[in-house]
């Protein structure tokens, strides 16, 4: 966890103009910031968060660093290993590391996501149909 210093109350006029847009219920996004600065703004909004990266390499790193920043609880949301070929794969370690990453943001137990624009882009299943088809034991 960071030091109150760090907060973003604490860190100028811009910083305290974003926490204001979070607090008012807008949808914000940051762009051209410095890469640990993402990471710092996002453990530190206050509001659950989805940070998305390039690849899948650049979302494990960014979920080593973000959960350092925020006590562990965050979570990466890979994208679908699909296979181009006429077999269909039910069991990954993908899928099930997909299935607990959905399971935790629809239980509380995350307070951000880490998901690659390839992620991003794929289907999501509703959270109704979701929660009603995963118990969390």
């Amino acid at each position: 966890m960071l030091p109150a210093r760090f907060s973003p109350d604490k860190l100028g006029k811009v910083y305290q103009n974003l926490k204001l847009a979070l607090d008012s219920g807008r949808n914000t996004s940051v762009f051209y910031s410095a890469q640990n600065a993402r990471y710092h703004l996002a453990s530190t909004a206050g509001h659950f968060f989805v940070y998305v990266t390039p690849d899948r390499l650049s979302a494990r790193r960014a979920v080593e660093v973000l959960s350092e920043y925020s006590c562990g609880k965050v979570v990466l949301v890979p994208e679908r290993d699909d296979l181009l070929i006429n077999t269909t794969v039910n069991v990954s370690p993908s899928i099930s590391e997909r299935t607990l990453a959905l399971a935790k943001i629809l239980h509380g137990k995350a307070i951000g996501a880490v998901v690659s624009i390839e992620g991003l882009m794929q289907y999501f299943p509703s959270p109704k149909v979701f929660s009603e088809s995963v118990t969390m034991l």
